[in-house]
Parts: C-alpha cells; sequence; structure tokens
C-alpha cells in the first residue's frame, strides 16, 4: 500500500526505467519521477552494483513533480537497484519497492567449426 503523495504530505517516487529489467549495455540509464504536495528536495539513486546495498548518486531536485535521469556505468550481471526521495519538510520515504536489472553487455565467445562432405 502506498499512500498518494498529495494526500499524505509525504513523497512519491516511481522509477520509471530501466524498465524490463535488461540491458545489454553498460551504460544504464535510470529515470526516476518525484512527485510531493508541498516542495521535493532530492531523490538518490541506491543500487548494489559496487558490492554493497548504497546510495550511488543525489540530484537537487525543485517544485513538486520531477523526473531526473542518472547514467551508470555497471558491469555485467544481476544487480538491485531502487530510489529515496525527500520533501521541504524532511518527509522522505523509499519506492514502494526495489527492482532487479540484468546487465549483459560481453559479447559471447563463439568458435566456428564446419565439416566437409569428405570427412
Amino acid at each position: 500500500y502506498y499512500p498518494h503523495p498529495l494526500v499524505s504530505g509525504i513523497p512519491g517516487v516511481d522509477m520509471d526505467a530501466p524498465n524490463y529489467g535488461y540491458e545489454t549495455n553498460n551504460s544504464v540509464i535510470f529515470n526516476l519521477s518525484a512527485i510531493d504536495a508541498t516542495a521535493l528536495t532530492n531523490v538518490t539513486l541506491y543500487g548494489n552494483w559496487t558490492g554493497t546495498w548504497q546510495a550511488n548518486q543525489t540530484a537537487n531536485l525543485t517544485g513538486t513533480y520531477n523526473t531526473t535521469n542518472f547514467t551508470k556505468t555497471i558491469s555485467d550481471g544481476r544487480h538491485l537497484w531502487g530510489a529515496y526521495v525527500c520533501d521541504n519538510e524532511a518527509n522522505c520515504r523509499f519506492g514502494t519497492r526495489n527492482y532487479t536489472l540484468t546487465v549483459d553487455a560481453t559479447a559471447p565467445n563463439v568458435s566456428a567449426f564446419y565439416t566437409t562432405a569428405n570427412n
């Protein structure tokens, strides 16, 4: 359950992208949309691609609605990511859930082989 930010007075954040959970490029764009009834102050991208669940980057915000992109270089593997948003009244909240992201940017190494009709 997630009370609407404009009614509860507590900010909300939607994690809009990557929305498929699978990337074939190590440069990943995270898109976050934040909303609040009073005034947003910041949104923080969290993830475990460094080996530890931690804040990775924070962006300062203004207004009551904001969309923010973070671009991160992430190694191949399965990673968890989420977001944390705060407003000017010190109300803060994590997104309603964390998402799994699989990065697979390394091309497979395939050895070709063939046979001839005489073999």
